[in-house]
């Protein structure tokens, strides 16, 4: 559910009625925050190069059945 409050603010409540806390603040980020980004995804050996954002999907119909045997498959 949620309840508008004065001013346009929202709070969100659970179907029993109980509120769900606000989310915590986004941390700080100091210095370049992309630079960061890069340094945090290489020490995970993921290497951000011009093609990186680009779709590999080729517009075909979903496999539906192979996405669900890969989830039961996962522990």
């Amino acid at each position: 559910m949620v309840e508008v409050l004065e001013g346009g603010r929202v709070r969100f409540r659970r179907p029993d009625g109980r509120g769900i806390p606000d989310a915590p603040s986004l941390p700080r980020v100091e210095g370049d925050p992309f630079t960061g980004l890069e340094v945090m995804l290489a020490a995970d050996g993921i290497e951000i190069d011009p093609r990186a954002s680009e779709p590999t999907w080729d517009g075909g119909p979903v496999a539906y059945g192979m996405a669900v045997e890969h989830l039961l498959t996962l522990n």
